[in-house]
């Protein structure tokens, strides 16, 4: 018996938006982990976040 489950979830993107999202998606996806790193803590700005995801503000 397998003991796995398996949840997925998604959210709606207007076509207009596809290639946005695209680009961003592809840029991310190009980085190396201390690229990432750098990246993600542009994107966050001000806001940090604990190890299971609860955000602190600076």
């Amino acid at each position: 018996m397998n003991n796995e489950y398996i949840i997925t979830s998604g959210n709606i993107i207007e076509n207009a938006n596809g290639k946005e999202l695209i680009f961003k998606l592809e840029k991310i996806n190009s980085l190396g982990p201390e690229s990432l790193k750098c990246y993600s803590k542009q994107i966050l700005g001000p806001f940090l976040y604990s190890n299971k995801g609860e955000q602190w503000i600076k």
